[in-house]
């Protein structure tokens, strides 16, 4: 017998073609998610869908590991309490909840680095978070970070509650509906240059890096803007939002 390790490409191939699939509306529409980091990343994932990269490939099987949390929790819980997942919409953006247990709005993401107060890789899910609360009014929400590798304390999973005012909500729906706006007439002009630049330190290295790659391709993001457009109408025809 022989036990071989091996790089799966074709497997990571056939999933990456599967979250991207030409049939999924999301690429057409502008999700929280979306508006939580830099906004010219955002453009350059909705032209961009296919492109197969290792830091991509990473990024899937980190929203993997988080979902299998999510769906794990949602599995438990749902035979003994009522679970509700549902959409939200502010401004032209949608944004999909968790789900709400007990009427509070659940956030979950996953991460392999233990709490450090200096390095919270999972801030943009706080800030989306912080967007769901807002688009549907709460006072607040729970974000629940799940731990690949046990914290000094033993411990999995930690939670916190997240408060809004009521001027900190009207403070953040207004931000959604601008910066919705925002990317969808990039996307409809297809002028990534016009989308403000983030002011996140930890979306400013990734963003770098995609203005570079835009800057120096401008043919394939015609030919992608092209393809947008077509597909954008088809799915307009088939119902899609």
């Amino acid at each position: 017998m022989r036990v071989i390790e091996v790089e799966d490409k074709s497997f990571d191939r056939a999933l990456h073609q599967a979250m991207n699939r030409p049939d999924n509306f999301r690429r057409f529409e502008i999700h929280f998610t979306d508006l939580t980091g830099s906004l010219i990343v955002a453009f350059y994932r909705k032209m961009f869908p296919r492109s197969f990269t290792k830091s991509e490939m990473r990024g899937i099987q980190v929203w993997f590991r988080g979902k299998g949390h999510e769906l794990g929790y949602a599995n438990a819980l749902r035979p003994f309490h009522p679970i509700t997942q549902q959409l939200t919409e502010c401004g032209c953006a949608t944004g999909s909840i968790d789900f709400r247990l007990f009427g509070t709005i659940y956030e979950f993401t996953t991460t392999i680095f233990p709490f450090h107060r200096r390095k919270l890789p999972w801030l943009g899910k706080a800030k989306q978070l912080m967007y769901y609360i807002a688009s549907e009014d709460e006072a607040y929400g729970k974000l629940k970070i799940c731990f690949e590798i046990a914290d000094k304390q033993g411990r999995m999973h930690r939670t916190w509650v997240v408060h809004l005012t009521e001027q900190e909500r009207a403070h953040y729906r207004s931000l959604i509906s601008k910066k919705s706006y925002i990317i969808a007439n990039a996307l409809v002009s297809g002028n990534w240059r016009r989308i403000p630049r983030t002011n996140f330190e930890w979306a400013k290295n990734m963003e770098v890096d995609t203005i570079i790659w835009l800057k120096n391709h401008p043919k394939e993001v015609r030919q992608a803007h092209i393809k947008w457009l077509i597909g954008k109408s088809i799915h307009l025809l088939s119902g899609y939002r």
